[in-house]
């Protein structure tokens, strides 16, 4: 009796184990993943349903075969994992499998089996396929592309006709004018400036939504930074009344390592706004230390403080979403897209810092960046970046801040320099060369990359500098570049100009074999520093 008891409850249990076994497997096949156990010689011992559907394999072709056997040399590329596997590591990644249908693409975890002496006896297989989310993924990359493209061409679009407008603007300055012509083009100017400053937030919007916006970390003098920002913003804030305070305190490192011109915008958009939004009192930017300067790097506050307008706890909510501003009769009365601050943001946390906002309705606002800063070490070579110091339109601010300034008579800097310009758009022309002459060079014109290599072939040595614009029918920037390089041998200076300004573009440049990049709109003092550097070189034999 007690034997046949004993021999009934091995049973009972021996039912359980199968009953627990057919579970097991019919859960497995019904899940969504590629489940599998495959031994110490990569033989499959255990395959789900899903498994086999997805490479159309039966049960009786793929148990006790390797997996070369099952796959043949599509196996390959997955040896080193599953052996790595069978030597006790646990993997995760990703993989490619090519089919009739096109590539699938897997998420694979590798979990080795461990027996009681710890010895790896093979090796639970699980894969999700993730076909559809890496198409999607490729589609929306592809979207983001095309959207970047095309406000890229946008851009170049805008930036020639308005390199045309503004040129002209500034031509027309230079000539004898009644004071009421001359205010008339100072308003183009400044309207001119307006649209560009837009244009600029959107395309740094769109490229920091893209990820492409880089920084460009540089050894610079805070006290340059700090007066770029002050020469830009007191004109304004003087002609509203408004009492303008920048400044540091003594513990503050002197020198920093940065992206000291994205520093200068979000300072330029912060203390514009307050300036903007504040009808009487004071405006007062801040540079403190966030705590003790630790292993060479600093934690640096930039406070904005104004006595304007002020804000409420739901206008500060949305302050930062682009292209919202604190509520809608903001934007009709002070205008702008909505895409400064968030922009701000933005580039604060690429710099691996942040920004917050403390505001009081009636009682003004106090706009605070912190930033990590490296410390320069002590004799670092400083850089001196060409911060803007006219107008803030340029950069992030959405609406002209102040009508610009009347610009400043050029003196011949180029006097004598000969230079040969390569531009196809008749209007362009008239603005380069007339700048050009302005500053005392002779100019030379060539309408298109062909003739401009013609030009050097013949006579090379009548040129100094070559003004060369990207964008041309018959041969463009680029293709010219490389043949004054390549296959004439000429070392002269090939300075681009041109209304292109994404980072790709500047890089085509100087893969081509250009020198610098000058951008459209032209600035007429940044365009003469560039050449006027690489002029100097020249004299000074540099080249």
């Amino acid at each position: 009796m007690s034997n046949a008891r004993q021999k009934a409850g091995r049973e009972e249990a021996q039912q359980r184990v199968e009953e627990s076994r057919r579970r097991a497997r019919v859960l497995a096949d019904t899940l969504p993943l590629l489940i599998a156990y495959l031994d110490h010689e990569l033989r499959y011992r255990f395959v789900n349903a899903y498994y086999r559907s997805q490479f159309g394999f039966d049960t009786e072709s793929m148990l006790g075969k390797t997996v070369s056997e099952v796959f043949g040399p599509q196996a390959d590329p997955w040896l080193d994992e599953l052996r790595s596997a069978l030597a006790g590591r646990r993997l995760q990644f990703e993989r490619d499998f090519p089919g009739a249908e096109g590539v699938r693409h897997f998420l694979v975890d590798l979990v080795p089996d461990m027996a009681q002496d710890g010895k790896v006896i093979g090796f639970y297989l699980t894969a999700m396929n993730i076909t559809d989310r890496k198409q999607n993924e490729q589609r929306a990359e592809a979207a983001s592309r095309a959207k970047s493209e095309f406000v890229a061409n946008m851009s170049h679009e805008i930036r020639t006709p308005m390199n045309a407008v503004l040129g002209v603007a500034y031509l027309l300055e230079n000539t004898p004018l009644t004071q009421t012509q001359k205010e008339y083009v100072g308003m183009i100017r400044s309207s001119g400036q307006g649209l560009l400053g837009i244009l600029n937030d959107v395309l740094d919007f769109s490229k920091i939504e893209a990820g492409r916006m880089e920084l460009a970390p540089r050894t610079f003098m805070l006290a340059e930074v700090l007066d770029a920002v002050s020469n830009v913003m007191t004109v304004h804030a003087n002609s509203r009344g408004i009492t303008l305070d920048v400044g540091a305190d003594d513990g503050v490192p002197a020198v920093l390592v940065g992206d000291a011109m994205r520093l200068q915008q979000i300072l330029i958009n912060l203390v514009g706004n307050a300036v903007k939004f504040t009808e009487h009192g004071s405006v007062r930017l801040r540079v403190q230390l966030d705590g003790a300067v630790q292993r060479g790097m600093a934690r640096v506050r930039f406070a904005v403080r104004d006595t304007g307008i002020g804000m409420d706890a739901v206008q500060q909510a949305r302050l930062f979403s682009a292209f919202h501003q604190a509520d809608a009769s903001t934007t009709r009365r002070f205008g702008g897209t909505g895409l400064g601050l968030a922009i701000c943001r933005r580039l604060a946390e690429l710099m691996g810092g942040g920004i917050t906002v403390c505001s009081t309705p009636g009682a003004g606002s106090e706009f605070v960046v912190t930033l990590p800063l490296a410390v320069a070490e002590e004799g670092a070579e400083v850089e001196h970046p060409a911060f803007q110091q006219s107008t803030a339109e340029g950069w992030v601010m959405s609406a002209p801040v102040v009508e610009a300034p009347p610009p400043v008579q050029a003196t011949p800097r180029l006097q004598g320099l000969r230079l040969l310009l390569v531009e196809d758009h008749p209007l362009n022309q008239v603005v380069a060369r007339g700048m050009l002459e302005h500053a005392g060079a002779l100019v030379d014109m060539a309408e298109n990359g062909q003739l401009a290599v013609e030009r050097l072939r013949e006579r090379a040595s009548d040129y100094d500098i070559v003004l060369m614009d990207v964008q041309m029918p018959v041969m463009d920037g680029y293709e010219a570049t490389r043949q004054i390089r390549h296959a004439l041998g000429l070392t002269l200076p090939v300075l681009a100009m041109t209304a292109g300004v994404m980072k790709s573009e500047q890089d085509q440049c100087m893969a081509a074999g250009m020198n610098d990049f000058i951008a459209k709109p032209l600035d007429v003092e940044q365009m003469l520093d560039i050449i006027s550097r690489h002029w100097d070189a020249l004299r000074a034999g540099q080249r």
